[in-house]
């Protein structure tokens, strides 16, 4: 599933190297959220 990021928004692309470390990090917490609203 892809969830879309604000900084996405400015046309940044999430395999961006500039990212990626962050992308990873936060993705179980994306996941764990929207599990938690389900």
């Amino acid at each position: 599933m892809y969830i879309p990021m604000t900084h996405l928004s400015t046309g940044e692309s999430p395999e961006d190297p500039k990212y990626a470390l962050t992308y990873r990090d936060i993705q179980p917490t994306l996941t764990m959220l929207v599990k938690s609203k389900n």
